[in-house]
């Protein structure tokens, strides 16, 4: 544990002696050991003026080649009960913690002097000029054996002088020492302080002779006037604010007043506005995406269980062609008549998803950029997806256009679904946009900057945010949607668009990362894990900072002798993020995807939104 970064050292030094002044006690030097300069000027000042000598070193091997033994005080920003005791037992005299106040640790450097056997405080007690003596701790002052009457103040100036004879004083350092360097005023306006300097003749004048001779030629530089010195009576004038200082330092403190004044009001009238702000209704609504073209089967079973919780479905039966001309390309399971009308009967709504998803290329931005940047293919694409719509008695359609090229498509895809929108709508048909998170603009990644929230959500009927996907396949493990961060996104979401109209991204679907990549699983396939290597589930609650996660997860080791760790979703997880739906008065969740999900999230969704009892 380091405890040179901040102590002193004390040592008595040699006789407090000045030209023709004698003191009956030492001073006492100080070492000031500390790395910011900022700590060791404030020290240093104010040591010296409580009449220490100081001495200054910047890291603790300058202080080592000090060969005497002294006492030391450690100061220092470590506050733990340990931290004291070992400072202490390391030969520490006393131990003060930051922050600190100056007078305090002044009075310490006092009490350690007077422990160690130096007494008194460290400076001269009497100051002796010829017949005249200066008793500093009984504050009198006596010439030639008889008592004068001073005030305070004029007691702090003689004082002052006579503990710098033969030097030559500012103004400043005058003020500083004398009336405290937080002194406000004018320091050039000067009033009288005549503390009897004929009856002290020729003695101030002995005392002091370089500052009256210094101020008899730079008056201006001390504030002394020369007929100070030769005119009747003699004396020495110090600066007094005047009343147009008075009167300015006034107007200043009252603007100062307004000032904070209004920026307390103002914070108040904001805090009250935020209060009175109404959330609007969540409108519950659950959407739900089926992929009909991979787990399939599963896909279909969890939406005849549990059709009745869902009031929008979004098969993933489209892509738009690679060619990016604006055909459209429907995948296996797509146009499935029976399921449009299963649906329909029930009053849920039939969305489909179109995405730019390729065997081949994943999500890839080149068909879409190509098609949003030609005004013929973008029209022929927004033709394609209305004729289809109608053809197949679709509700609408849900875009779902992934990973961009951030700024060079965000204005063309905007354009785009604003022609959309407008396309669809002309025939009482729904636009649903799905988009990458993100907490502002433009994003901070290229999926994210390609979509403007602003212009996107007013076109848009359905504005689904995909809330999911905060730790990915390709990076370290960790939580897929941490609840704080869902909460980061929704706070910029409802600042740009209507918050009936977002959707919050719920993921049904789970990570199982080794070897620095993951592949995905539904929770079905993580408690067949669990069971299969004794794995215990655990509970991630906050963050290392306090903010709340909310997700299960656990570690195995598999027959390889690889370690995995698997971060999942649950009926706890789920029902931790459908609360934020009230919280911020959304539109409702969708949920990727159907298929092996916990059984138990539905009850949640039942429990959470009653999203069975809403209708459009």
């Amino acid at each position: 544990m380091d405890y040179t970064a901040h102590f002193f050292l004390l040592q008595n030094a040699c006789l407090y002696h000045h030209i023709g002044v004698q003191s009956t006690t030492v001073s006492h030097k100080i070492l000031v050991v500390d790395d910011e300069q900022s700590i060791t000027d404030l020290l240093e000042y104010n040591l010296r003026r409580n009449g220490y000598r100081v001495v200054v070193a910047h890291d603790g091997r300058q202080a080592l080649r000090r060969e005497e033994a002294v006492p030391i005080i450690m100061l220092t920003a470590r506050d733990e009960e340990v931290d004291r005791v070992v400072g202490l037992e390391l030969g520490a005299d006393d131990y003060v913690t930051k922050p600190f106040s100056v007078r305090e640790l002044m009075a310490r450097v006092k009490a350690v002097l007077r422990r160690v056997g130096s007494g008194g405080v460290g400076v001269a007690d009497v100051l002796r000029a010829g017949p005249l003596e200066i008793d500093v701790l009984s504050r009198e002052v006596r010439l030639a054996g008889a008592g004068l009457p001073l005030t305070q103040l004029e007691f702090d100036l003689l004082e002052t002088l006579a503990r710098h004879a033969g030097q030559v004083l500012s103004r400043q350092q005058l003020l500083d020492q004398v009336w405290g360097y937080d002194y406000y005023g004018d320091s050039r306006a000067v009033d009288r302080v005549d503390f009897a300097k004929n009856s002290l003749n020729p003695w101030v004048d002995f005392f002091t002779p370089n500052i009256w001779e210094a101020a008899l030629n730079q008056p201006s530089h001390l504030g002394v006037s020369s007929r100070d010195f030769y005119g009747t009576p003699r004396g020495f004038f110090l600066p007094l604010p005047s009343p147009c200082v008075i009167l300015r330092a006034m107007i200043k403190r009252a603007l100062l007043y307004i000032a904070v004044f209004a920026c307390l009001l103002f914070l108040l009238l904001g805090y009250i506005e935020q209060q009175s702000v109404t959330v609007p209704p969540p409108l519950n609504r659950v959407a739900a995406w089926m992929p009909s073209s991979w787990d399939a089967a599963r896909a279909r079973a969890s939406w005849e269980t549990n059709h009745a919780h869902i009031q929008e479905l979004s098969p993933v039966w489209y892509q738009l062609a690679p060619g990016g001309d604006g055909s459209i390309l429907p995948y296996s399971g797509a146009r499935d008549g029976g399921l449009v009308e299963e649906a329909h009967a029930q009053s849920t709504l039939v969305v489909p998803l179109i995405n730019n998803c390729y065997a081949d290329a994943g999500f890839d931005p080149a068909p879409v950029s190509a098609m949003l940047h030609d005004p013929a293919r973008r029209a022929a694409h927004v033709n394609a997806l209305v004729n289809e719509t109608l053809t197949y008695n679709y509700d609408g359609v849900d875009v779902d256009y992934e990973s961009l090229n951030g700024l060079a498509d965000r204005d063309a895809f905007s354009l785009f679904v604003e022609e959309l929108a407008a396309a669809l709508h002309a025939h009482g048909k729904l636009l649903s946009v799905t988009v990458h998170p993100k907490t502002d603009e433009p994003g901070s990644w290229e999926g994210p900057q390609a979509q403007d929230w602003t212009r996107v959500g007013a076109a848009a009927d359905r504005f689904r945010v995909m809330t999911y996907g905060y730790h990915w396949p390709t990076s370290d493990p960790g939580p897929i949607a941490p609840l704080w961060w869902m909460e980061d996104v929704m706070d910029f979401a409802v600042s740009v668009v209507p918050p009936n109209r977002i959707y919050l991204g719920i993921h049904f679907y789970g990570h199982d990362w080794a070897g620095g990549t993951s592949s995905n699983l539904t929770w079905e396939s993580a408690r067949a894990l669990m069971t299969t290597h004794g794995a215990i589930p655990q509970w991630k609650t906050a963050s290392g900072w306090g903010r709340a996660v909310s997700e299960p997860w656990f570690t195995y080791t598999d027959d390889a002798g690889r370690a995995h760790e698997v971060w999942y979703a649950d009926e706890a997880s789920i029902s931790a993020r459908l609360r934020l739906v009230e919280q911020y008065g959304l539109g409702g969740v969708a949920v990727w995807r159907l298929g092996g999900e916990d059984q138990a999230n539905w009850s949640a969704i039942g429990d959470v939104l009653h999203s069975a009892d809403q209708q459009e």
